[in-house]
């Protein structure tokens, strides 16, 4: 094979298990009591499932008047029967971290079983800077990812049916339950992740399809086809039983409608969320198609070439090109893959040099990482998809131009990327590093095991040449990916503030820059002293809310926010505000706010809410009573804080 024999790391190590779980304990005893941020919208949804859940454990439903979301209800109500309703932002980070660690585990597990050792935990490692120097702390992103990367090692099993524990049967009918079985499971993770996020979900479940109509191909294409087309329904059947077991937890007609239906249009629109993905393909096929398409044409031609001087396969089924002649298609791949990585990195450079960042560098979207990481990994997404290239070529090619051995990383390449694609469909970048996605640790797996094998080909009798070369090249990467979160280790070390009068940051840090809100939550706190005082926030942050302590507004949407809240019910919610105003409205951050409405979509019905609050109802109830100084980042900003006007001494 390409990457070593199928039993060449049958499962994973004790010894790396041990070393994996010690450095994701000590990294996670450092980073999660950090409290990284302290306004909305600054590094992104800072820990909003949580407040939700504790409004889920007081009895509201989820997709009903006061609970409408956009988004599925997994993640909200695992933290509800976790944490009740006495959850708090500790809760939600802990959460967070865990499925993060989830994501790498699974993976390790996975690529344990398909690459040689020491591949998978060279890339775990390599993974884990990156996953956690984002002080993101949104739990369902981190259950979604966790869950993608359970149907990609899942669709892995499936699709190759020796890939797994049970050897492969030769006899269909033996072979029939067990298939099943599996592609139940499948179905079955696929359908849990859909109901952490939907785009993620979709996305996963395109690549699986993708992954059941190619392998295996010693079935015929209508077996296949059939294959997937029970994959479908066992998906449907799945999410229906998920839907009846949550129930208890929101209204499932609401949740079709809140979700399915609707759920785009706080968001923009389906032809806003096509659009961004037509402009994902594009920033890829603009950056890496030349290089993609030159190798695999050079690799036609090579394996053209070399099926004249032998048969390529020993016959053995393994991949290995035989011992009488070694110029075979899979030395040749091999070869081309590497080369072609080492063109990505040129390429890279050569786009920052002529015309800056490239769009699917990873410092085109954080600060905190370092340019070497980004090129590598930009390599390494390009070779996850000269694999699924590959792999779609091959089928068009007769049996003797075919690469061999390519299955499970293409299996796993075509979920993963697949998922990255439709993770973040909101926004207009393409963010396969920023939000966490396991494809980051495929892409430094495909990175690491290419560039040995051409190694070992290229020292075949030098043995202490190809360690010395090998130990270098991972000594170098490890350096290189650990060096990168400087940032965040500086951010973690700046977390030195307690708020022991704030319950929900109990056990928090903060850093000293977050004195702003803190003041601000003690400001309203004095303005609303019963705790039945009602304060209205905009745009809303259920993370700063429950600082304050007292209840929101009675509104239709669970929260009040750019891509979360519907236009239909500002007319609605308006009037309410106006039946029952609160006692206090805080609006802000003034600049970073409006930033953050523009960025998205513009007047969105977040947006439209705020502007009548401001012009129709502070005017006539309110009095602007402080303009609190605040920080996001570096940034100076204000909290304007309101407070109606019969209550002014």
């Amino acid at each position: 094979m390409w990457f070593g024999r199928a039993n060449a790391s049958p499962r994973p190590t004790v010894g790396e298990i041990l070393i994996l779980t010690a450095i994701l304990v000590a990294i996670g005893v450092a980073m999660v009591p950090c409290h990284w941020t302290s306004t909305w919208a600054d590094e992104e949804f800072t820990g909003w499932v949580v407040p939700i859940a504790n409004r889920l454990a007081g009895g509201q439903l989820l997709y009903t008047d006061g609970g409408h979301l956009p988004l599925p209800p997994l993640s909200f109500v695992l933290a509800s029967l976790l944490f009740g309703s006495h959850g708090i932002w500790l809760s939600e980070s802990a959460l967070n971290f865990t499925f993060q660690c989830l994501a790498i585990v699974i993976l390790y597990v996975g690529l344990s079983r398909r690459l040689p050792r020491p591949v998978p935990f060279l890339a775990a490692l390599a993974t884990m800077p990156i996953f956690f120097s984002l002080a993101k702390t949104i739990a369902y992103d981190a259950i979604a990812q966790a869950l993608a990367s359970l149907v990609a090692v899942t669709a892995l099993v499936e699709a190759l049916p020796g890939c797994g524990r049970a050897p492969p049967m030769r006899d269909p009918a033996a072979r029939r339950p067990h298939a099943a079985r599996r592609l139940v499971a499948v179905a079955a993770a696929t359908a849990a992740c859909v109901l952490a996020k939907q785009s993620t979900g979709f996305g996963a479940a395109l690549g699986v399809c993708g992954v059941l109509v190619l392998f295996p191909r010693t079935d015929p294409l209508r077996q296949r086809m059939r294959r997937m087309g029970a994959y479908v329904a066992a998906v449907i059947a799945a999410l229906l039983l998920g839907c009846v077991v949550l129930s208890p937890f929101m209204s499932i007609s609401g949740f079709v409608t809140d979700v399915f239906v609707t759920g785009s249009e706080p968001k923009g629109g389906s032809l806003t969320l096509l659009a961004n993905l037509y402009g994902y393909i594009s920033q890829i096929w603009g950056e890496w198609t030349p290089t993609m398409m030159g190798g695999v044409l050079a690799l036609v031609i090579l394996g053209t070439a070399a099926s004249r001087w032998s048969d390529g396969d020993s016959g053995t089924g393994t991949g290995e090109p035989d011992g009488r002649n070694p110029r075979t298609l899979v030395i040749g791949s091999l070869w081309l893959t590497y080369v072609a990585a080492l063109a990505g990195v040129a390429g890279g450079l050569f786009a920052v040099i002529s015309r800056g960042p490239s769009p699917l560098m990873l410092t085109a979207f954080s600060p905190i990482f370092g340019f070497l990481p980004g090129q590598l990994l930009s390599a390494g997404l390009f070779l996850c998809l000269l694999l699924v290239a590959l792999a779609g070529l091959s089928s068009i090619l007769p049996d003797r131009l075919r690469p061999t051995g390519i299955g499970p990383l293409v299996v796993l390449s075509l979920v993963l990327f697949s998922t990255a694609l439709f993770h973040s469909l909101s926004d207009r970048r393409f963010r396969w590093t920023y939000d966490n996605n396991p494809l980051i640790m495929m892409a430094v797996a495909a990175l690491i095991a290419l560039s040995w094998r051409a190694l070992r080909r290229l020292f075949p009798r030098a043995r202490v040449a190809f360690v010395v070369l090998t130990s270098v090249g991972a000594f170098a990467l490890q350096l290189g990916m650990w060096s990168t979160p400087g940032a965040t280790t500086q951010r973690v070390r700046m977390c030195t503030e307690t708020w022991p009068e704030v319950r929900y940051l109990r056990g928090a840090k903060l850093m000293a820059k977050g004195a702003g809100m803190r003041d601000v939550a003690h400001l309203v706190r004095q303005l609303a002293p019963n705790a039945t005082d009602t304060v209205l926030l905009l745009p809303e942050d259920p993370n700063v809310e429950s600082w304050f302590e007292r209840p929101r507004p009675a509104l239709s949407g669970a929260i009040v926010f750019v891509d979360q809240y519907w236009d239909r019910y500002v007319d609605v919610d308006f009037a309410r505000l106006e039946r029952d105003p609160p006692k206090v409205i805080v609006i802000g951050p003034r600049y970073h706010g409006r930033f953050v409405q523009l960025f998205y979509h513009g007047n969105t019905g977040a947006a439209r809410l705020i502007e009548r609050v401001d012009r129709e109802l502070l005017p006539r109830h309110y009095r602007l009573l402080a303009e609190q100084k605040i920080k996001i980042n570096v940034k100076e900003d204000f909290m304007d804080i309101y407070v109606r006007v019969e209550d002014v001494h």
